[in-house]
């Protein structure tokens, strides 16, 4: 279908499933690390706010670092969550990128039936 330079591999249909599994975990992933990222952040702050607490405000630095990384995971995010959708997408279809392409599709089937052809039956 079309070569990925993530995985430094083409994708086809022998190897779709392993490359929707990593797009899966790598969108769980970076959506977990954002979460984690920022109720560990605010906790943070919150517990520094109040006055039986010794620790000491997070300083700038650290506000600004945290923001930027947070920024970077949702972009990420976001950019790989598309690219499972479209391979969602070609499973649904029965179409390969090129044939998305040039408007052509395979044979027409219930998604099931396109889903167990990627996945097989035990997955």
């Amino acid at each position: 279908d079309h070569h990925c330079p993530w995985i430094n591999n083409c994708v086809g249909l022998s190897n779709q499933k392993l490359f929707i599994l990593f797009l899966g975990l790598y969108t769980c992933a970076s959506a977990i690390f954002t979460l984690i990222l920022l109720a560990g952040s605010a906790f943070y702050w919150l517990w520094s706010q109040n006055n039986w607490s010794d620790a000491p405000p997070p300083g700038s630095a650290s506000l600004i670092c945290t923001g930027m990384v947070a920024v970077e995971c949702f972009a990420a995010v976001l950019f790989v969550s598309d690219f499972l959708q479209e391979q969602v997408e070609s499973i649904q279809m029965n179409s390969t990128l090129v044939e998305t392409y040039q408007r052509t599709h395979g044979a027409r089937s219930t998604f099931y039936n396109h889903f167990v052809a990627v996945f097989g039956t035990s997955w």
